[in-house]
Order: C-alpha cells, then sequence, then structure tokens
C-alpha cells in the first residue's frame, strides 16, 4: 500500500511539475519579444540625448550639421518625442543656410501636422517670416494677411499684424484699417513682457544660449520654473508688448524660436 501511494505521490507531483513548466514556456521572452522590450527601455534616452544634440548645435550655428541630424532623426517618422520642435529647428536651419523654400515646405508640414489652432497659426507666421528673413516684403505681406484670415483671433494675430505695419513703413504703403486697428491694440500698455527663446531641463544648456543671446546684445537671462522644474531662457522686460514684438521681430530674424509671455 506504501509503495502505491508513494508512485501515486510521485506521478502527481510530476504531472504538477509538467504542468506548470509547460505553463511558464508561454511567459518565456523571446529574442524578439527581449530587442522590442530593451528598444523600448532605451529608445526614449536615445531620442531625448539626439533631440539634445540638434539643440545643441542649434546653438552653436552649426545649421547644416542641425539639417543631417534632424533628417536623420525624422526618418522613421513624426513619433519620436519632440519630433514637431525638431521639425521647427530643421526649418529655421534651412533658412539661415539660403534654402528659404525648403524652410517653407518644412514650415507648411508643421502647420498641417498641428492640431490645436494657435501651433498652426505658428506655423503660417513662420512661413511669412521666412519671406520676411530674405527681404521678400511683398510676398511677406500676403503671407501675413494669409494667416490673419486663416486663423482670426489666434495669439499671432497682434504679431502678423505688427509685420503687416514693419512692412507698410518699409515700402512706403498706406496700411489696411484693420491691420492699423490691430496694431493699435498691440500697442496698449501692459506690466512687464517678455520673450521666451528657450526651455531646457538642464542648466548648462540654457547658459549656453544665455552665452549666445548675450553675445548678440541681448538681455538675456534664466527663471526656473517652480511646478515643471524647467529653466526658462528669457529676454527683456518690456512694459508694453509692442516692445516686446519689437525684440521679437528681430530674435525671429536671427533664427531663434520665440514666444511673448504673457
Amino acid at each position: 500500500m506504501k509503495k502505491h501511494t508513494l508512485i501515486i505521490f510521485a506521478l502527481a507531483a510530476g504531472l504538477l511539475f509538467s504542468h506548470r513548466a509547460f505553463a511558464d514556456i508561454g511567459r518565456i521572452e523571446t529574442k524578439r519579444e527581449r530587442l522590442a522590450r530593451q528598444s523600448k527601455e532605451t529608445g526614449g534616452k536615445i531620442a531625448t540625448d539626439a533631440y539634445l544634440k540638434i539643440h545643441e548645435n542649434f546653438l552653436n550655428e552649426n545649421y547644416a550639421e542641425v539639417d543631417r541630424l534632424s533628417k536623420e532623426y525624422l526618418s522613421g517618422g513624426h513619433d519620436k518625442p519632440n519630433a514637431e520642435d525638431v521639425l521647427y529647428l530643421e526649418a529655421l536651419s534651412l533658412l539661415k543656410l539660403g534654402r528659404g523654400s525648403q524652410a517653407r515646405i518644412k514650415f507648411g508640414e508643421l502647420e498641417n501636422s498641428f492640431t490645436p489652432f494657435n501651433r498652426k497659426a505658428s506655423a503660417s507666421a513662420s512661413v511669412a517670416d521666412s519671406y520676411f528673413y530674405e527681404g521678400n516684403y511683398e510676398e511677406a505681406a500676403r503671407a501675413y494677411q494669409a494667416t490673419l484670415k486663416k486663423y482670426p483671433n489666434s495669439d499671432q494675430t497682434t504679431y502678423a499684424s505688427y509685420k503687416l505695419y514693419e512692412i507698410s513703413a518699409k515700402l512706403g504703403k498706406p496700411m489696411d484699417p484693420v491691420v492699423t486697428s490691430l496694431r493699435q491694440q498691440s500697442m496698449e500698455e501692459a506690466p512687464l513682457f517678455t520673450v521666451q527663446v528657450g526651455s531646457f531641463s538642464k542648466i548648462r544648456n540654457a547658459n549656453i544660449l544665455i552665452r549666445k543671446l548675450s553675445g548678440h546684445g541681448y538681455d538675456a537671462y534664466v527663471e526656473k520654473d517652480a511646478s515643471g522644474g524647467m529653466f526658462r531662457v528669457r529676454v527683456g522686460r518690456f512694459k508694453s508688448k509692442a516692445e516686446a514684438l519689437q525684440t521679437e521681430s528681430r530674435l525671429k530674424q536671427e533664427g531663434f524660436p520665440t514666444k511673448i509671455y504673457p
């Protein structure tokens, strides 16, 4: 009886072990799954490092390298982190390299890829900025007007209107009454406007931009965002938005990405 009991126990244990071993087979990680997991774990860091390298080259005015690295970064699609920012830096670099038509294609891609209304307006205004940067004021005026028409009451309305005022002064042409009204609104006094030029997770990168801006004669400084821990690089403290717009215009012409606050 004992012998039979032992045999039955051994068989049961064997069956239990076999069942567990068989069940575990489904949980064994294949080589492909392991590589996919490792790629997912490291991909974010690799993409971040590549993005920082692109940004650093842009700050150092290595525009040809920015163009090369951006194409490489975006070759697999636009679903990587910071893809839109990389595309924007590539467009600005192309503009600095004298390849305005290619830059406008990139700005157009940004306008089509953005969903938020104000970001689409910003990309549209950048197309106009590219013409202005080249000195093609007639085309710039048409593009700024197109921005105002496509994106009424966006956060680019005041900027585009101010640029149209600048162009009218350069060309000696009268301004559209609507543009005149919008310009008057932009001249209204408001407390301490500033132009943001960059936002970084590392103070080292913020300081690189500060030195570059200072070298261009700008009053640049860093403000740390208490909530997100980001280092915001900003230029000037202006009593009116009109003054901030003038500085933003110069910064854009020199290839810096900008946004006026508040």
